[in-house]
C-alpha cells in the first residue's frame, strides 16, 4: 500500500470520528448525484407502488437519470403515523426520503418535523436565492490478500451550490486519491489531486415542463441496477449538454445528450431517448446513441430530433467524398419494466450494436439484461433483494474506424464488456431504518476481447455467442452490515470470499481468497 493511500486511509478513519454527523441533501433543483443512495430508495418505492405516500412523493421516470431533486417531492403534507403503521414496507423509504428532502425543499414542500435536519456547513436563502456550501469525508478503501486500494475518488469534498431563481451553478470538488487520472499531484510524486466530478450549470422552467444542464456530470439510462447496457452510471464523467423534457399528459420523458468523449481528437457522443409509461405499472424506454467525429458538437446531432441513422445520409449526401470523415457508430437499445404486482418488478433491456454495417461478414453484437426486483417482510424489519442477468457479446462498444464507445478506458454501458456473461444476486435487510444487513453473490464469465479489439472487416467469421480464449471465471460471496442514520451519514463494511479460475485469462491458473471493503460518506 502506497504511503499517500495509507495517509489518506488513516485521516479518513479519524475524520469519521471526529467530523459531527450531518446530513447532506440538494437545492429543490439540483440533480440529485447518480448512484446516491436516494436511488435505491425510490426503486424499492416504485416496486411498491406509492400507496398511501402518493401525494407526499412523486416517482419520476427512473429509467432517465439524473433526476432533479425537485421531480420527488409532491405537494402534501407529510404522512401520519396512522398510516405508515399500517405500511411498514414503504416507512423504510419514506423516513430516508424526509432526511433527504426535508431541509432543502421547495415552498410547496412542508418539512416533516419529526425528521428534524442538521445544518449545513453553510446555508443562506432569501428572495429565490440560495448559497449553500458542504464538505466532509467519502469514498471507499477495499481489498483482497494480496492488496488493499483506495478506490478513486476517496478523499475530502467540498459542494457549491448557488441558486439564483430557477438557475443552478453547482460544482463538486474533491481533495483525494485519484489513481486513473494522469496529473501532477498535490504530493510530489503522489496521487493526491483536486478534482472534480460534477460541476455544471442548470435552468429549469418554471412549469417544470423542462430543463437544461451543461456541464460535467454522469448519466445512467435504463433499469439496470448493477449497470445499464447504453449510458451507466459506472462510467467515468462526462462534459456534455442535456435537454430534457418532461410530456406529463403523456406519461413521458425525452431527453437528448451531447458530451465529448476525447476533445483533442474531435471524438463526439449524441444520445437521445424517450421514456414512456403507458401504464401506472409499465415503463418503456428507446435509445439510440451515436459516436462521430468534429471539433465541435454538429447542430444535426444536437438538437436530437433526427434519428442519428439518418444524420449521417443526410451530411454525405451534402458532402459525398466526405463519407470517412463523417462516418458515425450507432448503437440502438430498447429496455420495459413491469411491476406485475405490488413487490414484484420485471425489467429487461436489449442492445444492438453497428446497425449501419451492412455485410453479412460482419459478426453480431448485441447485448441483453435481464432483472428482478422484490420487496417483503421478513420478521420485523423489510427484505429487498434483486437478481440481473446481463450478457455482452463479443466486440460490442468496439470500432475498427475510432468510434468506440468508451471513455478512459471504461465503457460507457456496462462496465464488465464486451464478451461477458454476468449474474448478480443481492439482498438487503432493513433491520431498522439507520440499519441493514447485506448480502451478495456474484458469477462471473469474462473472455478475452476488450476495448482494445473491434472486429476488422476481412478477418474472418467469428462466433461472438461464444466466449472468446481462456474465460476468466469469477464467483463471489460477500456479507455487510450498514449504518445509515442520516443523508449525510453512510457507513458500509463487507467481508466475502473470493474464487477466480483462470485469472486474467492465465490457462489453468486459479485464485481464492478472502475480499472486504469499507465504504464511508459523512458530509456537512
Amino acid at each position: 500500500m502506497r504511503p499517500q493511500r495509507s495517509a489518506i486511509a488513516v485521516f479518513a478513519a479519524f475524520a469519521m470520528i471526529a467530523v459531527p454527523a450531518g446530513r447532506s441533501a440538494a437545492t429543490p433543483y439540483e440533480y440529485l448525484r447518480v448512484g446516491s443512495a436516494i436511488e435505491q430508495e425510490l426503486r424499492n418505492l416504485d416496486v411498491l407502488g406509492l400507496g398511501a405516500l402518493e401525494g407526499r412523493f412523486r416517482l419520476p421516470r427512473l429509467g432517465t437519470r439524473p433526476l432533479q431533486m425537485i421531480e420527488l417531492q409532491g405537494t402534501s403534507s407529510p404522512v401520519p403515523d396512522s398510516l405508515l403503521d399500517a405500511d411498514p414496507l414503504r416507512r423504510f423509504s419514506m423516513i430516508r426520503l424526509e432526511r433527504a428532502l426535508g431541509r432543502d425543499a421547495a415552498d410547496e414542500f412542508p418539512p416533516d418535523p419529526r425528521y428534524r435536519s442538521t445544518p449545513r456547513l453553510f446555508q443562506h436563502k432569501s428572495d429565490g436565492q440560495r448559497l449553500e456550501v458542504s464538505t466532509g469525508f467519502a469514498g471507499a478503501v477495499g481489498g483482497d490478500e494480496h492488496d488493499v486500494d483506495v478506490a478513486d475518488g476517496t478523499g475530502w469534498e467540498t459542494a457549491i451550490s448557488l441558486s439564483l431563481d430557477r438557475w443552478l451553478a453547482f460544482s463538486r470538488v474533491t481533495i483525494g486519491n485519484f489513481d486513473s487520472v494522469f496529473a501532477e499531484g498535490i504530493v510530489k510524486n503522489g496521487n493526491l489531486l483536486l478534482m472534480t466530478d460534477e460541476s455544471y450549470i442548470a435552468y429549469t422552467d418554471p412549469r417544470e415542463r423542462w430543463n437544461v444542464m451543461f456541464g460535467l456530470n454522469r448519466w445512467h439510462w435504463g433499469p439496470g441496477l448493477e449497470g445499464s447496457l447504453m449510458l451507466s452510471s459506472t462510467a467515468p464523467s462526462m462534459v456534455g449538454l442535456s435537454f430534457r423534457a418532461h410530456l406529463d399528459q403523456l406519461h413521458m420523458d425525452a431527453i437528448a445528450l451531447s458530451a465529448t468523449v476525447r476533445a483533442s481528437a474531435g471524438e463526439q457522443l449524441a444520445a437521445h431517448r424517450i421514456e414512456w409509461q403507458p401504464l401506472q405499472n409499465l415503463r418503456i424506454g428507446v435509445t439510440e446513441a451515436a459516436r462521430y467525429q468534429s471539433p465541435g458538437w454538429q447542430p444535426l446531432y444536437v438538437v436530437g430530433v433526427i434519428p442519428y441513422v439518418l444524420v449521417q445520409r443526410i451530411q454525405v449526401q451534402a458532402e459525398p467524398d466526405s463519407l470517412d470523415a463523417l462516418r458515425n457508430n450507432i448503437l440502438t437499445s430498447a429496455d420495459a419494466s413491469w411491476r406485475i404486482a405490488e413487490g414484484t418488478r420485471i425489467y429487461g433491456e436489449i442492445l444492438v450494436d453497428d446497425l449501419h454495417a451492412g455485410s453479412e461478414s460482419n459478426p453480431n453484437k448485441y447485448a441483453f439484461q435481464l432483472g428482478w426486483d422484490g420487496v417483503g417482510r421478513f420478521r420485523r424489519g423489510r427484505l429487498t433483494w434483486n437478481g440481473e442477468y446481463t450478457r455482452v457479446t463479443g466486440y460490442v462498444y468496439t470500432s475498427y474506424f475510432g468510434r468506440d464507445y468508451s471513455l478512459q478506458g471504461d465503457p460507457l454501458g456496462f462496465p464488465v464488456a464486451p464478451d461477458s456473461r454476468r449474474m448478480k444476486l443481492q439482498a438487503a435487510w432493513d433491520v431498522r431504518t439507520d440499519w441493514q444487513l447485506l448480502l451478495q453473490a456474484l458469477y462471473s464469465d469474462k473472455g478475452e476481447n476488450d476495448l482494445s479489439e473491434p472486429y476488422v472487416p476481412g478477418s474472418g467469421p467469428v462466433n461472438t455467442a461464444v466466449l472468446q480464449g481462456n474465460v476468466e471465471n469469477t464467483r463471489q460471496a460477500v456479507g455487510g452490515i450498514r449504518f445509515w442514520p442520516a443523508s449525510g451519514v453512510d457507513l458500509t463494511a463487507r467481508f466475502g470470499w473470493r474464487w477466480i479460475d483462470q485469472p486474467l485469462h492465465v490457462k489453468d491458473a486459479r485464485e481464492e481468497g478472502p475480499v472486504g471493503s469499507f465504504e464511508f460518506r459523512i458530509i456537512r
